[in-house]
């Protein structure tokens, strides 16, 4: 007896054998590539979109990659362990493996491929080595396998897994499927076919005491319950290869004969079929929205929307061109371009062509005026009621007021016209070829009057609209226009330009649809001022699913969008519609020389003679617009926009240049700037050295004509020169040995006192100044602030000796710079120690030293260094006599060479003390930068 849960089964598979038969075959824009278009094989396998963008599959002849220009192939001399390949399995890190069919595994390690280390022990686990191995999941360092034979539906077990880092293998049951379902990510957005198989797998073992036969089990869709009951099924009535649901819960099931697609996961709706006759192996969504689908002899397929839907009749020519869409109570009346008038029923979607439809499903006034027309449906589209029974008619010739008793009259006004809208003052606004008319209320009264826009009036007038007080233009001159009262604003957006606008549809109090002849544009604007300001606009081509760029009117009936174009009939819902703000990814491959030297670096340096560069770039979209793709600069140059993916700079100069690069696909922003700084190396003639040795070569020559008139005299001067140099490089390395002295003492000073810390740091510190006193005595001159570096330097390391029982300050006056002043070294130092050592001799507090450094006052270019202490001072008749004179004599000397060698009589010395109230030094010296 069977049980009530088989029963149920069994009565589901038998209700939907057949409800697939009036599956809907609607139309979508795809787009296909076979071997024509690069590829290797059109069998394909499966399919991989990785992080940059790029889309991999797997065929009969090896890995494929397609960056959106070309086709990629790699084999086993690529580094692939076998030429045929099955799945991908994806890591974190844009890696993947690869699984062939003699059982190996593949890895892309993000450069190149690689045979996996333990091939030897995965191709061990098959029995009689059939079969191959297929991916099942992954789990941190392990993956998992189930081996494949000859029914693919059927799950064979043990389940094997390996670790990729040691090779060790295992076997599992059925719970791993389980544990690997639990462990999957959240955010999958395309399931593995697991789960459909672990689902049929399930039905299998649940209806095998019914007899059924179980191939009939591959075409049938089982949807379970969250207990892992079947919920609902459906016969597909054709073999199933994989089911996949979105993030939107849709599901997508692939077969042999198409992609049957179930909205929302609908099975009782009748499903969507796409590719209608191709074996499909994968359905995946890629990260702008799209969709990309493979199959088993018919290459890769591209998808871009599935919310644009071309409507299909048997009563009109695939592909005809429609010109006028009008809605008439609940019908769709289309004009075509050779004059057929078509009307779509709401509740068949059917074109019919009986001339008293319309007439018969009209009211009583629109009947009467129709009735007495040429009998086609051409008036609906020439007429517009403005009173009761008063009427504008128009056409291609012309246009005039009329009532019903005169419906076809001879035309008064000769202009072409387009359109006509009625404002709330009962004024008629007309868009013809010649410009915009206007036709004030009182029509048998008045005449219409060209109204000019922007002072223009010759110009044509697709489409006019109203918008409360206000109307909207469609023109191909000046794009769209906005006209109130004496208000005219021409919109100047980006994605406006280079576009003619052809139509109009007004949605609501803030979305426009423009039709034009690049695609339907949607605007969301607001008034601000009473200005409409366009908040934000999206573009919608055949890359987003339209049947045709070229949109010649725009209408909203039964719910949706509908567009006629030159090719067909396309209809969506608005809110369904949704563009890609995707930004693309970007990378700049190389940069390539008039030598064919390419360099792959974000750095560069060129020789001189490699001064025509071509710079290559590539961005990933799948989803270009039809210019300007790319943009670049170089140094400060302004942006320049292109779809090529190289550039080239010819006979450039030496120096350093920044090349930047950015892309964007529809609707998107730029990307993220990627840069390569590269420089050209001058010509040796150019080069700083050789310039400065022709310099130098000049200037040698002058001067030895200079030395042949003037020999005697040069010789004296330079001798004399020396002679001071000489004396004052003595002075200096005199400073070194009592500086020393003075330093060793307060070393010992600290050893003795058992102040080891102190003595060690001490060291470190009268090193330093010992390296710099040894540097600056070369020197005759250093900069200020290494003067006062110095200084400070010592006089903290008199502190720590004296127990900082001294204070000193250090006053700069702001005008002089302290990085560009030149002092001679060492100068100050023999001064302050002369205040340290005899000057505080005897006081015990208060001891203070003030270093003062400023312009002076009546001397431009001399500046003074002043040293004050409130010591105990000195008489200086007894100078010569005391041990102060050693340090001060050596200055006084050196301030003495020092104004000779200059011959400059302000440099001088100066120095003022008095018993009991301290001393005084001020120093005069050449203000030199």
């Amino acid at each position: 007896m069977y049980t009530s849960q088989q029963l149920f089964i069994l009565f589901f598979v038998t209700l939907f054998v057949s409800s697939l038969s009036t599956a809907q075959n609607l139309g979508f824009k795809s787009y296909q590539f076979d071997t024509d278009d690069g590829l290797p094989s059109s069998e394909i396998y499966d399919l991989y979109e990785d992080i940059e963008g790029n889309i991999w599959l797997t065929t009969d002849r090896g890995i494929v990659k397609y960056d959106g220009y070309d086709f990629k192939s790699y084999g086993t001399k690529d580094g692939l362990a076998n030429l045929v390949n099955f799945s991908f399995q994806p890591m974190n890190n844009n890696t993947f493996w690869v699984n062939g069919l003699d059982g190996s595994l593949s890895y892309w390690n993000g450069s190149f491929f690689e045979p996996f280390a333990f091939n030897e022990e995965l191709k061990s686990l098959r029995p009689d080595q059939e079969g191959w191995l297929d991916f099942i999941g992954l789990h941190e360092n392990t993956l998992f396998f189930q081996l494949i034979a000859s029914d693919y539906w059927e799950i064979t077990y043990p389940i094997y897994s390996i670790n990729t880092c040691d090779g060790t293998t295992a076997t599992h049951g059925e719970e791993i499927l389980d544990f690997l379902n639990n462990t999957a990510p959240t955010d999958q957005i395309i399931k593995r076919r697991i789960n459909i198989a672990k689902n049929l797998q399930a039905v299998k073992d649940s209806l095998k005491t019914l007899n059924v036969e179980l191939r009939k089990i591959s075409e049938v869709h089982f949807q379970w319950n969250a207990q892992s009951k079947i919920k609902n099924v459906k016969n597909i009535t054709k073999e199933i290869i994989g089911l996949y649901i979105d993030e939107n819960n849709n599901e997508w099931i692939a077969t042999k004969a198409g992609v049957f697609y179930f909205k929302n996961g609908d099975l009782s709706a009748e499903p969507i079929i796409i590719l209608e006759g191709i074996g499909v192996t994968v359905i995946s969504k890629s990260k702008d929205g799209s969709l990309w689908v493979t199959s088993t002899d018919n290459g890769l397929f591209h998808i871009p929307n599935i919310t644009i839907k071309k409507f299909k009749s048997k009563d009109w020519l695939d592909g005809e061109t429609f010109y006028k869409l009008k809605k008439a109570d609940n019908y769709l009346v289309v004009m075509s371009e050779k004059g057929r008038t078509f009307l779509l029923t709401k509740n068949q979607l059917n074109a019919q062509v009986d001339d008293n439809i319309i007439v018969d499903n009209l009211t009583n006034e629109k009947r009467k005026i129709i009735s007495s027309s040429v009998h086609n449906y051409k008036g609906i589209f020439n007429m517009l009621q403005v009173e009761n029974k008063t009427f504008l008619v128009y056409n291609s010739t012309g246009f005039n007021i009329n009532t019903d008793k005169n419906y076809i009259p001879t035309l008064k006004y000769k202009f072409r016209t387009l359109s006509a809208t009625i404002d709330r003052k009962k004024n008629i606004w007309i868009a013809t070829t010649e410009g915009l008319f206007k036709w004030k209320n009182e029509y048998k009264k008045t005449e219409p009057a060209l109204v000019p826009i922007q002072g223009i009036r010759d110009f044509r007038v697709n489409d006019v609209k109203m918008d409360n007080d206000g109307i909207w233009l469609a023109t191909p001159k000046f794009g769209l226009v906005y006209k109130r009262d004496s208000l005219e604003y021409t919109f100047k957006h980006e994605k406006l330009s280079n576009k003619v606008l052809q139509a109009i549809y007004k949605q609501n109090d803030s979305t426009l649809w423009l039709g034009s002849n690049r695609g339907l544009l949607k605007a969301k604007y607001t008034f601000k001022n009473n200005i409409p300001i366009i908040e934000k606009m999206d573009v919608y081509t055949i890359k987003n699913g339209l049947i045709s760029n070229y949109i010649n009117d725009v209408s909203f009936w039964n719910d949706e969008i509908w567009l006629a174009t030159d090719n067909g009939l396309c209809h969506f819902k608005p809110s369904q519609l949704s563009v890609s703000h995707t930004i693309p990814s970007l990378q700049i491959d190389f940069i390539e020389t008039d030598k064919k030297q390419a360099v792959h670096t974000t750095q560069v340096t060129l020789p001189h003679n490699e001064n025509d560069v071509t710079i290559h770039y590539t961005g990933i979209s799948h989803n270009k617009p039809k210019k300007g793709f790319y943009r670049y600069k170089i140094n400060d140059k302004p942006w320049v926009e292109t779809n090529e993916r190289k550039v080239s700079f010819l006979d450039l100069n030496h120096g350093e240049y920044a090349f930047k690069v950015q892309c964007r696909s529809d609707n998107s922003q730029w990307s993220n700037t990627k840069q390569l700084v590269f420089t050209i190396e001058p010509h040796f003639l150019e080069r700083i050295w050789f310039k400065i040795a022709m310099i130098c070569s000049v200037c040698i020559i002058i001067f030895l004509v200079i030395v042949r008139y003037k020999k005697n005299w040069q010789k004296k001067l330079e001798n004399e020169n020396r002679l001071r140099k000489s004396e004052l490089t003595t002075l200096r390395n005199q400073m070194n040995p009592h500086f020393m002295f003075n330093s060793l003492t307060a070393i010992q000073g600290l050893i003795y006192k058992g102040e080891k810390l102190e003595a060690n740091t001490y060291i470190g510190e009268f090193s330093r100044l010992m390296r710099k006193s040894l540097e600056y005595s070369k020197l005759e001159n250093i900069v200020l602030e290494e003067e006062i570096q110095f200084i400070e330097n010592y006089l903290e390391l008199e502190k720590k000796r004296f127990k900082e029982l001294f204070e000193y300050h250090i006053i700069i006056d702001p005008e002089l710079s302290k990085s560009a002043l030149q002092v001679p070294p060492l100068l100050i130092q023999p001064l302050l120690e002369n205040c340290i050592k005899h000057g505080f001799r005897g006081m015990d507090k208060n001891k203070l030293i003030e270093i003062s450094i400023q312009k002076h006052e009546h001397i431009n270019d001399i500046f003074e260094v002043i040293i004050k202490d409130n010591g105990v001072g000195f008489d200086l008749s007894q100078l010569s006599n005391s041990s102060k004179s050693v340090g001060l004599g050596i200055v006084k000397d050196r301030i003495s060479l020092i104004r000779e060698n200059l011959n400059n009589k302000e440099v001088a010395f100066y120095i003022d003390s008095e018993l009991g109230k301290g001393t005084t030094i001020r120093l005069l010296l050449p203000l030199n930068t």
